[in-house]
C-alpha cells in the first residue's frame, strides 16, 4: 500500500490576526490518498495528464486555492473517471483540525502537532 499525504493551510498559531495578513489559518486539513502498489501507475498517469493539460512544471508547488473553479472541477471529475473508477484499492482519507481547540502542549512544537494529527489520520 502506498500513501500520499499533503496538508492544506499552515502550522502557525497567530489566530488573533487575519490569515495571510500577519495571522494564521483557523483550520488545517491533512489529506491522504491510499492505493495499492500494483495500482500506483494510475496516479502517475493522472498527474502526468494534469501537468500536460495545464502546462505545469514539477519544481513549483501547486496550490489548489490558485486553480480556477473550472480547473478544479475538471480535475475532480477526472480523478473520479480515470482513477477512482479504475482502482480497487483507491481511498481518500482526511482530517481537519480547528486550531483554536488544540491543546496548548501540542502548540509548542509544530512537528509534534503535525505528527499527532497524522497519527490520528492514519489510525487503522
Amino acid at each position: 500500500m502506498k500513501i500520499y499525504i499533503d496538508e492544506s493551510s499552515d502550522l502557525g498559531w497567530k489566530l488573533d490576526k487575519p490569515n495571510r495578513n500577519g495571522g494564521s489559518s483557523k483550520f488545517i486539513t491533512i489529506t491522504g490518498i491510499l492505493i495499492s502498489k500494483d495500482e500506483e501507475k494510475y496516479i502517475s498517469r493522472f498527474i502526468s495528464d494534469i501537468y500536460k493539460k495545464y502546462h505545469l512544471t514539477p519544481n513549483i508547488e501547486k496550490k489548489g486555492a490558485n486553480f480556477l473553479p473550472e480547473h478544479s472541477s475538471f480535475i475532480t471529475s477526472q480523478l473520479n473517471n480515470k482513477l477512482i473508477s479504475k482502482s480497487n484499492s483507491f481511498k481518500i482519507i482526511s482530517i481537519t483540525v480547528n486550531k483554536a481547540k488544540v491543546f496548548e502542549s501540542l502548540k509548542k512544537d509544530k512537528n509534534i502537532f503535525y505528527n499527532y494529527v497524522l497519527g490520528l489520520l492514519l489510525k487503522p
